[in-house]
């Protein structure tokens, strides 16, 4: 059986409110570094999601879907990039996502991939 866990997306000022988390999420600016991290807050899990370094603005990272599947929760992910039309900004960015569930929602093993169907492969970057 396959059950739709609930979660949402922090705000800057949420995450901010989390030192830990922040500080992970700082370290991210301007690294090369393609990871996804687990936080414990309580009776909540707080994932971040990173893409890596870009040369420039407009990449974004979209949760498709979150799922549990045997005893696995599934993260499903799309990592968006402008259109070569588009204009964006000149600067390094790093497509960052930062969401919360509820522990009795989920389960400890996960896994993150593309909406695809391809593992979300991490660059084995340490923020800090």
């Amino acid at each position: 059986m396959i059950i739709f866990p609930e979660y949402e997306i922090l705000s800057f000022i949420e995450l901010q409110q989390r030192p830990e988390v922040y500080r992970y999420y700082l370290s991210l600016s301007n690294q090369d570094i393609r990871d996804w991290r687990v936080f414990d807050a309580g009776d909540y899990e707080i994932i971040i999601i990173s893409g890596g370094l870009k040369n420039t603005g407009g990449h974004w990272i979209e949760i498709v879907e979150v799922l549990n599947v045997g005893n696995k929760t599934v993260i499903k992910i799309r990592e968006h990039q402008p259109s070569p039309e588009a204009f964006v900004t000149m600067a390094f960015t790093n497509p960052t996502v930062v969401m919360k569930m509820k522990k009795a929602d989920i389960f400890s093993d996960k896994e993150i991939i593309s909406w695809d169907g391809m593992e979300f492969l991490k660059s084995n970057g340490l923020a800090y």
